[in-house]
């Protein structure tokens, strides 16, 4: 649709302009000028088209994220991805190649920003959602973030030129998330110099609230200790997570 839109926008210019400038007018009067009403039914027509393509991948991620299971009480460090995040990327490629290869690349390039997107979001919810979490299964997680991140070149290999920096940006929390777990360490994240260079797109409360899901009594004694630490109060202020005094707010 893209193709045959160009085709007839560059017909209607030959029509009513001057073949070397389009500033000229062939005719004197603007009433004459020739406007084809194909041209918004296209528009129309392409609109449509980009919204079923966008509803079509967006159920199928969708139900393959129900297949996806990340077990967090894992024992084992794995050096390779889930197979099941391993099957939504590979179905995800074969689309773009049977069905989207033609695509601008503009249009290609949202749509998968929008695919990524909720493959980011799905992952950052997963290990919210967990209660509690090994250091085995945090450096597995690690590895299937980082397996998503990098297939993202596998779907621009025949591109030049392609700025892919957005959608590897879409995981940049989330593997701060993972070095901060994996790190394990409250005090590590409470240095300003570090907390603002690895973990700035992390919260301070979001910090304990992950930390506090390690699967380790002894390492989970010393977060509520430095939580306590921190958290303390008298009766007209609050001490901040970072050990600054701050009003309380009602």
């Amino acid at each position: 649709l893209d193709y045959y839109l160009i085709s007839i926008e560059k017909i209607e210019n030959y029509l009513n302009f001057n073949e070397d400038n389009l500033n000229i007018l062939r005719f004197r009067n603007f009433k004459n000028l020739i406007k084809f009403q194909s041209i918004n039914e296209f528009k129309r027509s392409r609109k449509s088209a980009i919204e079923s393509m966008f509803n079509m991948i967006d159920l199928k991620i969708f139900s393959l994220f129900d297949m996806v299971e990340f077990n967090w009480n894992s024992n084992e460090f794995n050096n390779q991805p889930n197979t099941n995040l391993i099957d939504l990327i590979g179905f995800l490629l074969d689309s773009f190649k049977l069905n989207f290869s033609h695509l601008p690349i503009s249009i290609k390039s949202l749509l998968l920003l929008k695919i990524f997107d909720k493959i980011s979001k799905f992952l950052n919810d997963s290990i919210n959602e967990s209660y509690k979490i090994t250091n085995n299964s945090i450096k597995n997680f690690k590895i299937d973030v980082e397996y998503v991140q990098n297939s993202i070149n596998l779907f621009f290999e025949n591109e030049n030129n392609v700025n892919i920096e957005p959608l590897k940006n879409l995981f940049n929390k989330l593997n701060q998330i993972t070095d901060l777990l994996i790190d394990g360490n409250l005090e590590y994240y409470k240095n300003d110099e570090i907390r603002i260079r690895k973990f700035n797109k992390i919260e301070p409360e979001e910090a304990i609230y992950l930390l506090n899901k390690l699967k380790d009594d002894e390492n989970n004694n010393e977060i509520e200790q430095q939580e306590e630490s921190i958290d303390g109060n008298d009766d007209d202020d609050t001490i901040s997570i970072f050990g600054l005094k701050r009003s309380t707010t009602f």
